[in-house]
């Protein structure tokens, strides 16, 4: 797979002090700075030269900590920790950033600065995130998210919003980052910051596109490049630009991505922005590599190589060789790209890069492949499947920690929630008492006046008390029960919805490390394949082997399409289709499949009217798992009848069998994973339970309805129905 770089997530950064003042300037002022003037003086000048002299950075905030404590000065304490917190970043202490970071922040809550509080708890959210912390990002996120929504700090707020986004756009958490980035575009658009708007418009657009989601991805880009373009803003044009460029890439459109590259080429070049030029230069090799212009491509990988390594950009530099590799292996000069992967592997080690160490190992076992060395095409594979497989497990337990995180957070928050209101309710009680005073008061005053009245009805009036007293009391009872069963009915919910989830995260992960060694099969069998010269006997062996583990894995890879359909995480690209042009192009396939029974198909399919809103793929997938089931269960010499029309504002897909039919039981269960029902294939053909429920699934997902019209010993008709829409300028099926 051909990974490109893209400019890039946009993030706020508010620093807790600005330091525009030159150096010189700043040493001058602070020999006549005194108390908490010459504090802030030597946090400015630790902050100048943090980056470039860590050590003596440091040296300079512990000078300032230790005359704010002498002045007993909150505001230069806090910041003194944070500098000192931050020069220890610079040098890697772990231990020492997240301890002075603590120090700040529980200054600033003994000072009650909770604004300062909030900005310590993101500094240190921030420095978990940079070292792949996410779990204890996530909590100081929340934690400064807090404190800056009581101090009503928006330009907190949005900046942590999308902090917050980032590290779930990180995760893989796509639905949980576009909230957080529209929730920071809501605050934005009632500040009217246009700079931080045009960021959060290239976030939502970079998450859409790692969605799959192309056409919002360019709505958002398109947002992010107006902004830009109104206010002048060059480098938010031109990082727009490479973003829509490469959509236009995976789009195939190559000469209109080569063009808009080139343009942001020009800029940075005059710029003299390095990174970018290297970033660029390793992106038009790509695209020259996927349209199979070669030479063109070596060029600009050789010359993003030659950037990177003069500015030491490693990333690029593994990436690049990945590249080269890949270039080389197609001109058939194996040794060279063997080359490239080595250094690009090195490189990535090196850099902690994991994602290039799987891309380049993914690489070198093919190339082995292609040179016909069996013996290391097959180590570079286990070498390959070992290192995917401890990433996996990695991956997972971090994702499991995130998950339980923000289940405890989300848990914290609900009694938090329950104790306010139970403070809400103790303050309406007294205000009761206060109110049932008064009335005492006052009652006791006109008591004197009715006490006669009073007496005569005390009799009556006792026996209605009592009455009401013990309906009262019925009703109370009545309401407890009631509460105590919705109690029950909302744990049971959630036990039954946590049982689902825990169901299918353990099929994910067997599916997953089922996917694993049948991959290592495959490879291993198309090694063979290539390689052995055999006889007819081995070779009707090493055939059934690869049509044995081509059924496992379509069980596997069903498997993993349900589970993505239950968890929701299926990714819609819905387009006009003509259903009638697409069922006679697929019928062309399946007649010759139905035929090895002698089985006949009869289509009568409207091709002019019946035109549906769908994703293309899905539907050729429904389309499929029917017939595949039509022939599996058909008796030989039987036909089968396809029908596509349309009736008033609908447009159906019947299909229908001379089967063995449904019991009544067996419709019940029809469309439920996993189940096998009493009919059998006619032919002892192979079913995983697993084809209907995907169907159910995804014609629910794309808005239609299925169901089955059968009566045992005649057969089954499955009917798909979508709403019809208007047919586009241009009807073909592509």
């Amino acid at each position: 797979m051909n990974r490109f770089f893209i400019l890039c997530l946009w993030v706020p950064f508010f620093p807790s002090l600005t330091h525009a003042q030159p150096l010189d300037s700043l040493r001058h002022a602070l020999q006549s700075a005194q108390d908490t003037g010459r504090v802030e003086i030597l946090q400015r000048i630790g902050f100048s030269i943090v980056k470039n002299n860590a050590d003596s950075a440091i040296s300079v905030f512990e000078q300032s900590l230790a005359l704010a404590l002498e002045l007993n000065y909150p505001k230069g304490i806090i910041n003194a920790y944070s500098g000192i917190a931050y020069g220890y970043e610079m040098v890697n202490d772990k231990s020492r950033v997240i301890d002075n970071y603590k120090k700040a922040i529980e200054t600033a809550a003994e000072n009650q600065l909770y604004n300062m509080q909030g900005k310590e708890y993101l500094n240190l959210a921030n420095y978990y995130a940079f070292t792949d912390n996410a779990i204890h990002a996530l909590t100081h996120y929340k934690k400064a998210l807090k404190l800056f929504k009581q101090e009503e700090n928006k330009d907190q707020l949005i900046s942590v919003y999308m902090r917050i986004g980032n590290l779930y756009d990180n995760q893989g958490e796509y639905v949980e980052a576009l909230k957080n980035n529209f929730t920071a575009l809501e605050l934005i658009s009632a500040i009217k910051d246009t700079v931080a708007l045009s960021g959060v418009y290239n976030n939502i657009a970079i998450i859409y596109k790692k969605q799959n989601n192309i056409d919002d991805a360019l709505v958002y880009y398109h947002k992010s490049q107006e902004i830009s373009k109104k206010h002048n803003d060059a480098w938010g044009m031109a990082i727009s630009k490479v973003n829509i460029a490469l959509i236009y890439k995976d789009n195939h459109q190559l000469d209109t991505a080569k063009l808009m590259l080139k343009e942001a080429l020009n800029f940075f070049e005059v710029e003299n922005a390095s990174y970018p030029q290297g970033q660029l230069h390793h992106n038009l090799g790509v695209v020259y590599f996927e349209g199979n212009q070669l030479d063109s491509a070596l060029y600009f990988l050789n010359r993003s190589q030659q950037l990177a390594g003069k500015y030491g950009f490693k990333k690029i530099m593994s990436k690049n060789h990945i590249q080269l590799a890949k270039i080389h292996q197609k001109k058939g000069k194996y040794d060279k790209a063997l080359f490239h992967i080595e250094k690009s592997i090195a490189i990535a080690k090196a850099i902690s890069s994991t994602e290039n160490v799987e891309e380049a190992l993914a690489i070198k076992h093919t190339i082995y492949g292609d040179k016909h060395d069996i013996s290391n095409a097959y180590s570079a594979l286990k070498e390959y499947q070992t290192y995917h497989d401890s990433l996996f497990n990695s991956t997972n337990s971090r994702q499991i920690g995130i998950l339980k995180t923000i289940f405890e957070l989300k848990e914290k928050e609900k009694e938090v929630a329950l104790l306010e209101k139970e403070k809400e309710i103790q303050g309406l009680n007294e205000e009761k008492k206060q109110v049932l005073y008064y009335l005492l008061v006052s009652g006791l005053f006109g008591l004197g006046v009715v006490s006669f009245v009073l007496l005569i009805s005390r009799n009556n009036k006792s026996k209605a008390n009592k009455l009401l007293k013990r309906q009262s009391e019925e009703i109370k009872l009545k309401n407890e029960k009631i509460e105590l069963q919705k109690s029950k009915l909302i744990n049971n919910n959630e036990h039954l919805k946590s049982l689902n989830e825990d169901k299918n995260e353990l099929i994910g992960i067997v599916a997953h490390d089922l996917r694993s060694p049948l991959n290592q099969i495959k490879g291993l069998v198309n090694i063979l394949k290539v390689t052995l010269k055999t006889d007819a006997e081995t070779e009707e062996i090493i055939e059934r082997i690869d049509n044995s583990m081509e059924r496992l894995r379509v069980l596997v890879n069903r498997t993993l399409d349900l589970r993505a359909i239950e968890s929701k995480k299926i990714n819609l690209n819905k387009e006009v289709i003509n259903l009638g042009e697409l069922m006679h192009c697929l019928l062309g396939s399946y007649r010759p499949v139905a035929g090895e029974k002698d089985i006949k198909i009869i289509d009568k399919l409207t091709l002019d009217s019946c035109y549906i809103k769908v994703d293309q793929n899905y539907l050729i997938q429904i389309i499929e798992n029917l017939l595949c089931n039509a022939v599996k269960f058909s008796h030989k010499q039987s036909k089968i009848e396809i029908l596509v029309y349309r009736e008033e504002d609908k447009t159906k897909l019947e299909i229908i069998d001379e089967g063995p039919g449904l019991s009544e039981e067996d419709q019940k269960r029809l469309f439920i994973p996993f189940q096998q029902l009493s009919a059998k294939p006619t032919n002892q053909e192979k079913s995983t339970g697993l084809g209907l429920a995907i169907v159910k699934k995804y014609v629910n997902a794309m808005g239609g309805h299925v169901f089955c019209d059968s009566r045992l010993g005649q057969g089954a008709k499955f009917t798909v129905v979508f709403d019809t829409v208007p047919a586009p300028a241009s009807s073909l099926v592509t």
